[in-house]
């Protein structure tokens, strides 16, 4: 498969050959935090570079995660995650890619994540925030299931609507060309509302990919 032969101005029109950016968003299921840990010292140790959903390490043969996949049609893709990160220690870019996922965050982080990743997208060599298509995946809200113990009120199903819907609605008027996908679980009513806000945002938006944990 090749790209277009100009930029997609449609999401129905855009082809994984085209898609120029991928990115992540959520908890420790996507910094992917002991994934390849064989011993218990092994628990701090982020496995970024096998993370599903943005994990660069290897190819498609051999690591199946959902950036390798868009490797086989756009091997220039930025923002795979390269290599393992060490929980709590600073991070650049280099060495996370574009997985914005911080081990421990529930959905009241999310917004903060995604400032973060407006930011590098804005500043980051070679990517044109306008034009680029990209994809971002976001998996959040397995910290809110446990912490609603500690909270009732701060991790209510209520407010993870609320910040779900809040994160949405962040992207859509900050990241050009994007379109959100509803959730399957119960971040469903949050997507479905954004979504139903915005029907017709399909022609200059990004590709954005939810799905919520909870």
């Amino acid at each position: 498969m090749s790209p277009s032969p100009t930029v997609p101005t449609s999401v129905e029109h855009v082809k994984a050959a085209d898609v120029k950016v991928i990115a992540a968003l959520g908890d420790s299921l996507t910094t992917a935090i002991g994934a390849n840990g064989s011993t218990i010292l092994s628990i701090p140790f982020e496995f970024r570079q096998v993370s599903w959903s943005i994990g660069g390490y290897g190819t498609f043969q051999n690591v199946i995660t959902l950036a390798n996949i868009f490797k086989l049609f756009n091997p220039k893709l930025l923002g795979p995650s390269p290599v393992m990160t060490f929980h709590g220690k600073p991070t650049t870019v280099n060495e996370t890619g574009f997985n914005f996922a911080v081990t421990g965050h529930n959905t009241l982080n999310i917004s903060d994540q995604i400032i973060h990743m407006i930011n590098t997208f804005r500043s980051y060599p070679d990517l044109n925030f306008e034009e680029d298509w990209k994809v971002v995946t976001m998996l959040i809200g397995m910290n809110d299931i446990c912490d609603y113990c500690k909270d009732k009120t701060l991790f209510s199903p209520d407010n993870f609507i609320h910040y779900m819907t809040e994160a949405l609605h962040m992207m859509m008027n900050a990241i050009p060309r994007t379109i959100r996908e509803r959730g399957a679980d119960s971040s469903h009513e949050a997507a479905q509302r954004s979504s139903e806000t915005d029907s017709g945002l399909s022609a200059s938006k990004t590709f954005l990919l939810l799905s919520g944990s909870t």
